[in-house]
């Protein structure tokens, strides 16, 4: 898992590179650990990425919740920019349906 995620942000980029990391996180908490870590600080640029926004998909369905609102958290003041992106908007959908509405109160308040 180390050597994977020493260049998360490549992966997630790659084609099958994001496969590996999906998969990745769909195994269990170390894994889902190491990738939030990679792509900690570079969440907004892997939304609107054509790869990169199915491993933010992926972390959002398969990932505890506090690893899923830490993704969140850092998508506070990009929800326009996401919502305007063919790829960001997926990712908006996603955590519409896979985080608890306290968690997701700002995508609204964005969107006014």
């Amino acid at each position: 898992v180390g050597e994977l995620t020493e260049d998360t942000v490549g992966l997630a980029k790659d084609k099958y590179g994001r496969e590996v990391l999906c998969a990745l996180v769909e195994t269990g908490r170390p894994a889902q650990l190491a990738v939030v870590a990679g792509l900690s600080g570079r969440c907004v640029e892997m939304c609107l990425d054509r790869q990169g926004c199915h491993v933010i998909q992926a972390v959002l369905r398969a990932v505890d919740l506090d690893l899923r609102c830490k993704v969140a958290q850092e998508l506070h003041g990009a929800v326009q920019a996401l919502t305007d992106s063919q790829y960001g908007n997926h990712v908006v959908q996603c955590m519409l349906q896979n985080l608890p509405a306290d968690q997701i109160a700002f995508v609204a308040a964005e969107m006014d």
